[in-house]
């Protein structure tokens, strides 16, 4: 696809782009809806473990995954400016910032789980934990690496890396969580943390495979790996805002879900089903997104700014005919999805199924509101604007989901299923401060010059 030929990209153009982008973003929730899915089998207190624990892994693997994949920006702008030799520098400034992280990831596994793993979860948290960060380096790396892909509009070979990885993770979750009996003993948790990581690093080493082919190396200097200062601490300028935000974001989630621990085991178990039931969903925002970012980034470097609006509205329109498809399977026919989690819990079903078919019309309207939000976050990345999205993703998820929570939840005993209501409430208050930001035109003064 020639991403340089934006006025021409309608919401045909849109989804051919966006479609692999879903895909590779399905990898990752893909991998943790198997693992609390098949926990679920296993045993209801480790997904429960699983789903709290997970969160705290997240806080600095979705951080600085966020941070390596800034590595696209650059690709898309020195793609539209016709730069091509050029585009293989800032991933390899990434793909070295990757490797720093296993000074961070290595020594936060082994001493940090005493320390931030609720007491109800450290049994069948803690081995999660300490396998997970492990692998943090992988998940990583495996962002910056696909930004070649994704930044020139190329992202069909991830569906190869997609379909493997995941097929590598299911299997070995099987084994390795619930053993065979003779030859490998069950791991649980464990397990499960080393099905997910492994599963990484299969999909790391086919991307990097296709990334160093001979076509590329001669096109596009993929083997430009000499550390570029410069460029290094460009990438660095304009990703760690993004870094802080997620990182700090999912520090909220991580908090949230500590304080719902000491609630009713079918409250929490509602919280983690509909969480997960969401990992199936949400790939698409996420691919719309990275999308969005690419479509945009290329439009800059190009000069091509009336592209823009075409681009939102293209994006817009997709996202509408995504809800409706989404509320299939959310509001028709819920009890499919709720049955597939519930049959190894060991409190009432009939209660259980009540909470989770009223908890999954607010997930709906949840992933409307988060769809928009990350559409227009998408344009605002792609012109470097972080620092507004850092500054106000932390001021959203702190004071607006956390502080609601914890007051009238917490403090003042209220019912639970305020969460989910306060989740919503947040994400739509975060979409439409994101609208005004674009109407406002300010984004374009923090334009990133590559």
């Amino acid at each position: 696809m020639n991403l340089k030929a934006h006025s021409k990209m309608g919401v045909k153009g849109l989804w051919k782009l966006a479609f692999p982008l879903m895909l590779t973003s399905l990898s990752t929730h893909l991998m943790m809806f198997l693992d609390r899915l098949i926990l679920s089998y296993y045993s209801a207190d480790a997904m429960n473990a699983v789903a709290s624990t997970s969160l705290i892994f997240w806080i600095f693997s979705f951080g600085f995954l966020s941070l390596s994949l800034i590595a696209e920006v650059f690709v898309g702008q020195y793609n539209g400016a016709g730069r091509y030799l050029e585009i293989g520098k800032p991933v390899w400034q990434m793909i070295w910032f990757s490797l720093l992280t296993f000074l961070i990831f290595w020594p936060l596994g082994i001493f940090l789980g005493d320390y931030v793993i609720a007491e109800e979860f450290k049994e069948q948290g803690m081995p999660f934990f300490k396998w997970i960060m492990l692998f943090g380096p992988c998940f990583v790396m495996t962002g910056a690496v696909s930004s070649f892909f994704i930044g020139r509009g190329k992202p069909k070979i991830i569906i190869g890396v997609v379909v493997i990885g995941n097929i590598v993770n299911f299997l070995l979750e099987i084994v390795l969580i619930f053993g065979i009996k003779g030859l490998i003993p069950a791991m649980g948790t464990r397990g499960a943390a080393i099905a997910t990581g492994f599963a990484q690093v299969v999909e790391l080493l086919v991307l990097f495979y296709f990334f160093l082919k001979e076509k590329n190396r001669k096109e596009f200097g993929t083997m430009n790996h000499a550390f570029d200062k410069q460029l290094f601490f460009g990438c660095m300028k304009v990703g760690w805002p993004n870094a802080v935000a997620h990182m700090l974001g999912m520090a909220a989630w991580a908090m949230f879900f500590q304080m719902l621990s000491s609630v009713k085991k079918e409250y929490i178990s509602t919280l983690v089903v509909c969480q997960s039931v969401y990992f199936i969903f949400c790939f698409t925002s996420e691919g719309m997104q990275k999308g969005v970012t690419a479509l945009v980034s290329n439009a800059i470097g190009a000069g091509n700014w009336p592209a823009i609006s075409k681009i939102l509205w293209s994006s817009l329109k997709l996202q509408a005919i995504l809800v409706l498809v989404v509320a299939i399977p959310l509001l028709v026919f819920p009890d499919i999805l709720i049955d597939i989690f519930i049959k190894k819990t060991t409190v009432d079903h009939n209660l259980l199924r009540d909470m989770m078919k009223g908890a999954l019309i607010w997930m709906w309207l949840f992933y409307i509101f988060d769809s928009l939000y990350w559409i227009f976050v998408g344009i605002l990345t792609a012109a470097g604007d972080t620092r507004f999205i850092m500054v106000f993703n932390i001021l959203s998820a702190w004071f607006f989901l956390l502080v609601p929570v914890y007051v009238f939840v917490v403090l003042l005993k209220m019912s639970p299923d305020l969460s989910w209501k306060f989740m919503t409430m947040d994400l739509c208050f975060a979409a439409i401060i994101c609208f005004f930001r674009y109407r406002s035109g300010k984004w374009k003064h923090a334009l990133i010059k590559p």
